[in-house]
């Protein structure tokens, strides 16, 4: 399974995300914190790990970046290093 079809998965899975829309809402969720692919995945993983089924409650699709944002305050990337 390709990291893409990892990241649809998710976005249709938590946040309920229809199919049609999923180029565009990745795109813009690519675009907005300036990350590729796996850097995206990678932080929804660290998302679902901390918030689960929570998620889908909490999900405003008409502003997802901005949820997102106040969700990832305490993300520490792979590597990070706090120096």
């Amino acid at each position: 399974m390709t990291t893409a079809m990892r990241v649809d998965h998710f976005l249709t899975q938590y946040c309920c995300i229809q199919t049609k829309d999923l180029t565009k809402t990745k795109v813009t969720l690519l675009h907005d914190f300036k990350v590729h692919e796996e850097q995206l995945y990678e932080m929804l993983m660290y998302l679902r790990n901390l918030f689960g089924d929570i998620m889908k409650e909490n999900i405003d699709k008409n502003n997802l970046t901005a949820l997102l944002v106040k969700m990832l305050s305490g993300f520490k990337p792979i590597g990070y290093n706090q120096a």
